[in-house]
Order: C-alpha cells, then structure tokens, then sequence
C-alpha cells in the first residue's frame, strides 16, 4: 500500500485498533476520539519504519504502552495516546526515542517511574504530559531527580504530572521556571490548550 496519511479522527468506529503492516510507508497515523478499543501495536515498529506521528487519544484502549511503540520508532515525533484505559509502566525504551518532540500520556492508569528524560530533553523533546495515572518516583529518588538534576527538565516547553503518586518536592529549578507543584493543577494549567493546538497543527498539515 501507498498510504502515508491516515486520518480518521472524530468518528464513531469500535473494535480494535486496525492493522498497519499493510501500510509500510504510513507517516502519520490519527485515529483520536473514537470508541476504539483493545491494545495498541505491539509490532509496529518492525512494520511501520516511517511512521512520525500516532495519535489515538479518547478511545477505550487497554493494555501497556510497547516498547515498540515506544521506543521502536527511530523517526517518531508525536505519541499522543492520552485519555485511554493504559496501565502498566512508561518503557526504559523510552530513551531510544530520539526524534520524540511530544509525547502525552494523560489520564491513563499507568503506574512506576518516569523514565529518565536528559537524553531526549538535550535532543528534540519539548512536551512531556503525563498527569492524572499513578506514576511515582523510583526507589530512593525524589520525584524529579532523574529530569531536574541538571536543570533539564526546565528546557521543556511543558512538563506535565499532576495528580500521580509522587510525594516529594521537585527540584526548584522546575519549581520557579517550569510552574511544577507535584500532585497540583499548577503543573499542567495549560494542558487542555497544548492538546488543542497539537491536534490544530495536524488538521492544518492535511488541509482541513
């Protein structure tokens, strides 16, 4: 298949999400505010090579994040998959995601650890939106030590993890430039505006 664009986005199709490994040179998948249900890819990354942008927000998807997905993707830009039922961790493989500029995983019920952010912060990674699960700091870190030792998760436009499990204050570099209050609204105000304007700049690359 030539496809390379597939936008289905505010419809009202059910079942599972579809197969892509019919479609090797898919660029951006969008398939956002539907009633799609079932897992996400667990193989896309050896199918889907080219794939920059996936987006399935505000389904009834179930079941962990893949790393393939994840961090299989070497070209990814955009992994929107927020308001769904996904449980599990965020994948270590995270780091391999070099290209990963926006990634949201909101309202969800994932649990464990942030992954390290540096690499991809010092790289292209400019939105990180994660509140409303039950993520909490590894063993024997505070909340925002892997991101904030270094000040790098003050280069994100916006970092997003309100109402999680965290319990200690983040490091005051994100609190005096970032706006960060873990486990309050100052962290993610402007979530529902970034979400809005990301799903604007997608329906202006298609020519909606």
């Amino acid at each position: 298949s030539a496809l390379q664009y597939m936008y289905v986005d505010g419809n009202r199709f059910t079942g599972p999400l579809p197969p892509f490994a019919g479609a090797p040179q898919l660029l951006e998948a969008v398939l956002s505010r539907n009633e799609l249900d079932g897992p996400l890819p667990d193989r896309i990354a050896a199918t889907n090579t080219h794939l920059k942008r996936f987006d399935a927000h505000s389904n009834a998807l179930t079941g962990t994040l893949p790393a393939g997905l994840v961090g299989g993707l070497s070209v990814l830009e955009t992994l929107n998959v927020h308001s769904n039922r996904l449980s599990g961790s965020i994948p270590d493989a995270l780091r391999d995601a070099e290209y990963l500029r926006y990634m949201d995983v909101s309202d969800n019920a994932l649990v464990g650890a942030v992954p390290d952010l540096r690499p991809l912060i010092h790289q292209r990674m400019q939105f990180f939106l994660a509140s409303h699960n039950r993520l909490s700091a590894a063993a024997g870190e505070t909340n925002a030590d892997r991101v904030a030792s270094d000040g790098a998760l003050c280069k994100l436009s916006l970092c997003a993890l309100a109402h999680n499990n965290f319990s200690c204050a983040v490091h005051s570099c994100a609190e005096s430039h970032c706006g960060a209050q873990c486990g309050q609204e100052g962290f993610n105000d402007d979530y529902d505006d970034v979400a809005d304007d990301n799903d604007a700049a997608g329906a202006d690359d298609r020519g909606h």
